[in-house]
């Protein structure tokens, strides 16, 4: 019996001598993907020299990591980063919460098809006098691990960007240079850390000189880890927009000072506390809940970008803009726990709830707030961290620049290094009408 292994080897000169092939692309990927399903199969007896049958043994769980080259020319590798490559000095330029922040835009999905958002959407209401003490059942089923790879597979920032164009109309990105979520900097900041850290791939495609960095996951849902209670924590102390029919999951679009670096960085928003307004060291440069209101309300020509790519995302007016000042994060611990300081950081996020509980009897749950003297605080201890990220973004922008169709795919693999491919092909981050639409100096027409 022919293994898909040995067929591929077989084939792999012919695949190399037809790189941009379309069909020998995907092709090699089936072969990698057959070849995971042989080697993994519980039916797959091996043989000895006399070809008689062996006891069938139970297959070593094989991680099935091909998924992560799609797209990757594997013959050119542009970067091979691992943390010790990485300066100790980082960037030169200091990194402060102080230097500020803009929301650009905010969106609620709707679980609907074809892919449909609401601009600019609600967060969900933190239920502060909720009686305890609450029982609540462990976490089951599904949830995602990234929406927005269900939602926008294509391209990720598009329904971003689409709010973009409703609540900050007049906004333009040539001064950006790097546009990522936030999920994706945290990655980094682990790498580089030298934590452990799962898998994870990015895309990296050049629009001008401004980098996107596209998460890719092997599936965008997953079955809840076993003996937690966060899902199910957030939809009983929590309650959505009932004017948002069908709602699911809040993003806002961030635009941030990162040193030298002006980064715009998604953030999935756990809720919103209701009664914030008493805080006065609040940041204050976020849009205006009355100037978002005027171009929500009003009779307005504002209307999504139109596009060919056949992921575009449906625009819905609809939500009530909610501060920056009020957002919140979620979590829930049987023991004492510390705010996640670095998430809330790079979301410019100044609450925080910690649902203490013991197997799922919940105590209490109250709103923390975290002052900007906390944040600086946190800042300082971690600028070197913080610093050596900065040199990594500017880093990944440097090789993706010079590559072939100025794309590159990023593979991190569970305690290995990070490498750098060329793309085989241009990925397009946006579609080229929206591009249009933001970057005044196109390069890329």
């Amino acid at each position: 019996m022919t293994s898909p292994k040995d067929t591929r080897a077989a084939l792999e000169p012919d695949f190399l001598a037809h790189l941009e092939s379309d069909e020998f692309f995907f092709y090699r990927e089936e072969l990698l993907r057959q070849e995971y399903a042989y080697l993994t199969d519980e039916a797959y007896t091996q043989t000895d020299s006399s070809d008689e049958p062996l006891e069938p043994e139970t297959p070593k769980k094989v991680k099935d990591f091909s998924w992560m080259y799609t797209n990757a020319n594997r013959r050119v590798v542009v970067l091979e980063l691992k943390p010790s490559h990485v300066p100790e000095e980082g960037s030169p330029h200091p990194i402060s919460w102080k230097d500020g922040f803009k929301l650009l835009s905010s969106y609620n999905f709707k679980q609907t098809e074809p892919t449909t958002a609401y601009v600019p959407g609600t967060p969900a209401k933190f239920i502060e006098d909720h009686t305890f003490p609450t029982t609540l059942e462990k976490d089951a089923g599904l949830h995602y691990n990234d929406q927005h790879m269900e939602k926008a597979y294509l391209h990720q920032f598009e329904p971003a960007y689409q709010a973009v164009s409703i609540m900050n109309p007049e906004e333009t990105f040539d001064d950006v240079d790097f546009v990522v979520s936030r999920t994706t900097l945290h990655d980094l900041s682990k790498f580089l850390g030298g934590k452990s850290n799962q898998p994870f791939q990015l895309d990296l495609d050049m629009v001008n000189n401004t980098l996107f960095l596209g998460r890719k996951l092997y599936k965008p849902m997953s079955r809840s880890p076993e003996n937690t209670f966060g899902r199910n924590f957030e939809s009983a102390f929590t309650e959505e927009d009932p004017e948002l029919e069908a709602a699911e999951g809040h993003y806002r679009f961030l635009r941030i000072q990162f040193g030298a670096l002006v980064i715009a960085v998604r953030i999935e928003v756990d809720a919103y506390i209701p009664a914030a307004e008493h805080f006065s060291d609040m940041p204050l440069n976020y849009i205006s809940s009355l100037s978002i209101s005027d171009a929500i309300v009003r009779p307005s020509p504002l209307e999504p970008i139109a596009h060919d790519s056949p992921q575009a995302t449906i625009i819905i007016h609809k939500g009530t803009p909610i501060p920056q000042s009020r957002i919140a994060e979620l979590k829930t611990s049987q023991k004492a726990m510390t705010a996640p300081m670095e998430q809330m950081w790079f979301g410019r996020t100044s609450f925080w709830v910690c649902g203490r509980h013991k197997k799922g009897d919940f105590t209490r749950a109250d709103p923390v707030h975290i002052s900007e003297e906390q944040f600086v605080d946190w800042e300082n201890k971690n600028q070197v961290q913080l610093s050596r990220l900065a040199w990594t973004l500017e880093r990944l922008r440097e090789v993706t620049k010079c590559t072939k169709f100025r794309s590159a795919v990023l593979v991190s693999e569970k305690n290995r290094p990070i490498v750098v491919y060329e793309a085989a092909r241009k990925m397009a981050a946006l579609p080229k009408e929206v591009v249009q639409r933001f970057w005044k100096n196109n390069e890329e027409e």
